[in-house]
C-alpha cells in the first residue's frame, strides 16, 4: 500500500511545480484518469475533468497563482483506495474574479483517489476553503 502513497505524493508534487508536461504523469496516472471537484466557495457546481482537460486546468493555475502548497495532515487507505486530509494553500499572482493580486486562498481538502493498474485512476475533491474576505 505504500506504493499509492508514493504516487500520490508525487502527483501533488509535480501539480505544486505546475508541471504540464504529461510525461511525468506517465507512471503517475492512468491514461482514463478523471477528476472530480465537488461544489464549495471557489466551484459552484461539481466538475469533472478527463485527463487532457485536467492538463489544460494545469496551465491555468500556473497563469494565477504564484505559487500553491499542499499539505498532508492524514492518511487512510484501502487496497484500492487512498483517502488524504490536507489543507491546500495559494497565493495569487493576478487579480483574477473577487481575488486580488497577492491573496493568499485556503482550503481545507479531502482527497480520495482510486486506483487501477498501478496508477491514480479517479480523483474526487471535497474542498472546504475559508472565508475569501
Amino acid at each position: 500500500m505504500e506504493h499509492k502513497i508514493e504516487l500520490v505524493k508525487k502527483y501533488f508534487a509535480l501539480v505544486e511545480n505546475f508541471c504540464a508536461d504529461k510525461k511525468e504523469y506517465e507512471d503517475i496516472l492512468h491514461s482514463e484518469m478523471s477528476a472530480t471537484e465537488f461544489p464549495n466557495l471557489n466551484t459552484k457546481v461539481t466538475r469533472k475533468r478527463g485527463y487532457d482537460e485536467m492538463f489544460a486546468g494545469m496551465e491555468t493555475a500556473k497563469k494565477i497563482l504564484r505559487s500553491h502548497h499542499i499539505e498532508i495532515h492524514a492518511i487512510f487507505e484501502t487496497p484500492e483506495v487512498a483517502v488524504i486530509e490536507a489543507t491546500w494553500t495559494g497565493e495569487m499572482a493576478v487579480a483574477v474574479r473577487d481575488f486580488e493580486k497577492g491573496q493568499t486562498l485556503t482550503a481545507h481538502c479531502c482527497f480520495i483517489f482510486e486506483f487501477r493498474n498501478g496508477r491514480i485512476f479517479r480523483q474526487r475533491n471535497y474542498d472546504c476553503y475559508e472565508s475569501f474576505e
